[in-house]
């Protein structure tokens, strides 16, 4: 058991860190947008003594470790209480009002980590939305439109949807599970959506070419897996191999929409802009 009590569910690290790292890149980090950011991260953090004390990793580890976990949750949940309320404070209207969404599909997902059903495909499936919008307040505490922050999101979503699907049927092969094949063609289905809706989108409704290119790099992956599955004894490689084209998308926002945005290193660690003033929308007539 690590001392330090943190999430096992590595994957959730990197589902977590790319829409941040988005917000904080393609739009020009503020220290709401920064504060928002750090805020997030306490509040996953206090997952694992959350999974403690109520017992999840078992009733041993609760025993041994539970005053721990309690420690371990206040000093977190506190310092994400009182980050997360600076820069709900610090950010315009339209930002606190974003952050509604990833808080609401957070607080669905509580029942699911009370009964140990965090890793089940509904949970993940709410844990992709809440941690994809977060996209929204950070980035409308940057300057981000309410269009660009809802593509990036969307991007985020597409990205991770076939692979989380991947991943259930890979293990669920391994078991050979009488509905491995429908969850394999799930998530055959899932990326073969996401790379035909990102063609479409490019081809009929103005996306940016790198916009729809973002998401084939993951959902391709995503689809290979599903139909050559691997043995659950490489899901780390399955892993990496997802944070690598994961990587590929930011790199594909980043230099798609940074563009877009003020520049002027000033404008970092600043009061929140939005759309409505005037470098934002110089910035936005450029591209």
């Amino acid at each position: 058991m690590s001392r330090l009590l943190l999430p096992r569910e590595h994957g959730a690290y990197f589902e977590l860190g790319f829409p941040l790292l988005s917000a904080l890149t393609v739009a020009a980090p503020t220290l709401a947008s920064a504060a928002m950011a750090c805020a997030a991260v306490l509040f996953f953090l206090a997952h694992e003594p959350i999974a403690v004390v109520s017992g999840v990793r078992g009733r041993r580890i609760r025993d041994e470790s539970a005053r721990r976990a309690w420690a371990t949750l206040a000093i977190v949940g506190g310092m994400g209480l009182v980050v997360g309320t600076a820069g709900l404070v610090l950010a315009e209207a339209t930002a606190r009002q974003a952050a509604l969404v990833p808080l609401g599909l957070a607080t669905l997902l509580v029942p699911w980590v009370i009964v140990g059903r965090q890793k089940s495909l509904p949970a993940e499936l709410l844990v992709i939305g809440a941690f994809a919008t977060l996209v929204l307040p950070l980035g409308r505490a940057g300057g981000m439109s309410w269009d660009l922050a809802m593509t990036v999101t969307t991007v985020w979503i597409a990205s991770f949807l076939p692979g989380t699907i991947t991943v259930h049927a890979i293990k669920l092969h391994h078991k050979r599970h009488p509905r491995a094949s429908l969850m394999r063609a799930a998530g055959a289905g899932a990326a073969l959506a996401v790379g035909t809706a990102a063609v479409m989108a490019v081809l009929t409704s103005g996306v940016p070419l790198p916009a729809g290119l973002a998401v084939l790099p993951p959902a391709g992956a995503a689809l290979v897996l599903s139909v050559r599955p691997v043995h659950p004894r490489n899901l780390r490689r399955v892993g990496w191999t997802l944070v690598t084209t994961g990587t590929i998308t930011w790199i594909c926002l980043l230099f798609l929409y940074r563009p877009c945005l003020p520049s002027g290193a000033a404008r970092r660690f600043l009061p929140s802009h939005g759309p409505d003033d005037p470098g934002f929308r110089a910035g936005r007539a450029r591209v």
